[in-house]
């Protein structure tokens, strides 16, 4: 049930998935019985507030971005955990250092966000992630009376293991527990006046499967004029580059896999590893075991992560599971070639033959083989290149995510 996690590991997560349910139950009852009262439809402007947490200020900045362009937002107010960026429009919050040590960071800033609901109004409450950020959010919404958005960021994932299976949860995978809590989680998803999910297949999944409603494609967006400078193929340092959190989802490991199996071909090879978790030791042991070590680069967390991607033929991705990477679509502007799995939404982006490859997940030798043929062929990586580079500047760019977002916040004015 629990596979290959410590015992106290094993407890704190049967422990935060009772309690989730628990909370789940509560949280259904209350916002059940609260009517919502009709909204003000005189203001042509709406204050947004945030809650959630924050991965990296390239994260923050490829979400809060567009929102800050938005011509129908006033300002947002900020009670994120981590850095976000600097911006007249953003407000940030705090969370009070003595409640966040009395009973924790999470549910400090759940009970902050009701608080200031309620103080401050703002007219659209969005949460990152279902527990508890999203939930809290729902639960002050009601309370005030603000419209309430679900950023589901980790795509279906979030529904298979109702919200309590993201990639850095104390439950890492789908268990019993999720299974109780499925249900109720999905009974609460229709209170909210709409969810935000970041590529096709999971609003197929959300409006088909569980006839979900008000669901809006809105990913991370790109600031194209980052990777203005086009670097040509001889003149790229890196053969393949991974970015991402080093943690059990993204399947690290598999990326050393893959670099074994190209270095039988080619002994050379240049690879690079941007990222930091807690992975990182056990990486570097298993690259020395698997005699890689002189072809991998460990870059730890970057945050001008352009500068790596403007240099490499080749992103590779090996995630067991993804909604549409943001790391994926950087990759693609500066010029990387994706040879990914085939998993979430990634194929919303990777045309499989065309922009890159999608590779069933754990077959390295053909990640091998995709991924030399392009690290060998200027003729063959010109033409994914530029493909991929041309449909994540489409679909990703600051100024396609920002009409996006005036889009969706348009209904609740």
């Amino acid at each position: 049930m629990y596979k290959d996690q410590p015992t106290t590991r094993k407890i704190i997560g049967i422990a935060v998935g009772t309690s989730a349910i628990i909370i789940y139950a509560i949280s259904y009852l209350l916002v059940a019985m609260v009517r919502r009262r009709k909204h003000s439809s005189e203001k042509s402007e709406l204050t947004v507030m945030l809650t959630g947490r924050v991965d990296s200020k390239n994260w923050a900045n490829s979400h809060l971005a567009p929102l800050t362009q938005a011509d129908n937002v006033k300002k947002i107010l900020s009670l994120l955990d981590g850095q976000i960026i600097e911006h007249p429009k953003i407000i940030p919050l705090t969370v009070p250092y003595w409640l966040r040590f009395l009973i924790g960071r999470s549910p400090a800033r759940s009970i902050c966000t009701i608080v200031y609901a309620i103080t401050l109004r703002p007219d659209v409450i969005m949460g990152y992630h279902f527990f508890p950020a999203a939930l809290s959010a729902l639960i002050a919404a009601k309370i005030s009376n603000a419209h309430c958005i679900y950023q589901m960021t980790a795509g279906r994932l979030e529904i298979v293991g109702a919200g309590l299976a993201t990639e850095s949860s104390l439950i890492p995978e789908p268990n019993f527990l999720s299974d109780i809590a499925k249900p109720v989680m999905i009974k609460l998803c229709g209170y909210f006046d709409a969810i935000i999910v970041r590529g096709s297949k999971t609003k197929n999944y959300l409006t088909e499967n569980l006839q979900m409603q008000n669901v809006h494609i809105i990913q991370g967006s790109i600031d194209v004029k980052r990777f203005a400078n086009d670097v040509s193929f001889d003149e790229r340092k890196y053969d393949i580059a991974f970015v991402g959190r080093l943690v059990p989802i993204k399947q690290p490991e598999h990326v050393l896999y893959v670099i074994a199996e190209l270095v039988k071909s080619k002994p050379d090879l240049r690879a690079v590893i941007v990222g930091d978790g807690p992975l990182l030791g056990k990486l570097k042991q298993s690259a020395r075991a698997l005699n890689i070590q002189a072809n991998v680069e460990f870059a730890g967390h970057i945050e001008n992560v352009e500068t790596i991607l403007s240099q490499s033929k080749v992103f590779i991705l090996t995630s067991r599971s993804e909604s549409l990477s943001i790391a994926l679509a950087e990759a693609m502007v500066a010029g990387a070639v994706p040879v990914v799995s085939d998993v979430g939404d990634l194929s919303d982006l990777v045309k499989n033959g065309k922009t890159g490859w999608l590779i069933e997940p754990g077959n390295f030798c053909d990640y091998g083989k995709k991924a030399l043929s392009i690290i060998d062929s200027f003729y063959d990586y010109s033409k994914y290149s530029e493909a991929a580079k041309q449909l994540a500047i489409e679909n990703n760019s600051l100024e396609t995510i920002t009409t996006r977002w005036q889009s969706a916040l348009s209904s609740f004015i």
